[in-house]
């Protein structure tokens, strides 16, 4: 079950939107990422700060997300029409 779901389902809380703030950390700055990726050198982490809010923009959970950069790519394309 989602975690969505299930504070829907048991909690009556809907989240309806959420506040993601990107960052980047290495393994040198907070070594427990080297034993849970098994670092053999210094790498990069994309740190996802998240915070999930209900229908009457409260909050309702935190999450904190690293993801190992060599497996995420980010590609942006914007246009400006005048």
């Amino acid at each position: 079950m989602s975690i969505y779901k299930y504070f829907s389902e048991f909690l009556k809380r809907t989240i309806i939107w959420d506040k993601v703030e990107l960052s980047t950390i290495t393994n040198q700055e907070l070594s427990s990422l080297t034993n849970y990726f098994k670092c053999e050198q210094i790498t990069s982490f994309l740190n996802c700060d998240i915070i999930n809010f209900d229908n009457n923009d409260e909050p309702v959970f935190y999450a904190n997300e690293y993801v190992d950069t060599k497996f995420i790519h980010y590609q942006l394309i914007r246009q400006k029409k005048y």
